[in-house]
C-alpha cells in the first residue's frame, strides 16, 4: 500500500510540474511576435542567408537575390497553439504575401513544418533524400534566432553512398 501511495505521488507531482513548464513555453513562443529585418545579420555558417528563402527553400536556386530581399522584412504573428502566420513586406511597409504555417513545440524554441522532406531523383536508388527543419527562438536582445537542420542521405541501387548532417544558426533583427 505504502509503495502505491508513492507511486501515485510521484505520478501526481509529475503531472504538475507539466502543467507549470507549459505556461513557461508558451510566453516564450508568444515573444516571436513582431516585424524582422529579412536579411540575416549574423550567420554560423559560410554565407548570410535571407528568410525567405529559407521558407520557401529550392534546391537547384535560392527565390531571392540579397539585392532584392535588402530592404523587405518580415512579420510573425502566432495564431494558437499550432499555428503561426508569416508575412513578407517590402520597403514601403506594404504586405505582399500571406502565409499560414504550422509549428511544433519544442523546449524554448517552435520547429516550422514548411515541406520538410524534398527528393532528389528517387532517393536511395538513384538519388537523394534532404531533409530541412528550422527552429525559431529570440535571443536575449529579442532577436530572432533560426537554427537550421540540414540532413541529406542518398544511394544508388539500395548502396547507401553517404549522408550529411549539418546545424546552422541565423540571426535576424528585430525592427519593432
Amino acid at each position: 500500500m505504502k509503495i502505491i501511495s508513492i507511486f501515485l505521488y510521484l505520478i501526481f507531482s509529475i503531472f504538475l510540474f507539466s502543467c507549470s513548464s507549459e505556461k513557461k513555453i508558451s510566453y516564450k513562443i508568444a515573444e516571436l511576435n513582431g516585424k524582422y529585418l529579412a536579411h540575416s545579420i549574423e550567420s554560423s555558417s559560410n554565407h548570410n542567408h535571407n528568410f525567405m528563402a529559407l521558407l520557401n527553400r529550392q534546391l537547384i536556386k535560392d527565390t531571392l537575390d540579397y539585392e532584392e530581399i535588402a530592404n523587405y522584412k518580415f512579420e510573425i504573428q502566432i495564431i494558437d497553439n499550432s499555428h503561426l502566420r508569416i508575412n513578407k513586406i517590402n520597403g514601403e511597409d506594404k504586405i505582399l504575401n500571406t502565409k499560414v504555417y504550422r509549428y511544433k513545440r519544442k523546449s524554448d524554441f517552435i520547429i516550422l513544418k514548411n515541406k520538410n522532406v524534398k527528393t532528389i531523383l528517387i532517393p536511395y536508388l538513384i538519388g537523394a533524400l534532404d531533409v530541412y527543419k528550422l527552429g525559431l527562438k529570440n535571443d536575449e536582445n529579442g532577436n530572432l534566432e533560426v537554427i537550421i537542420n540540414e540532413h541529406r542521405s542518398g544511394g544508388v541501387f539500395l548502396i547507401p553512398m553517404g549522408w550529411t548532417e549539418q546545424i546552422s544558426n541565423e540571426k535576424y533583427r528585430k525592427i519593432n
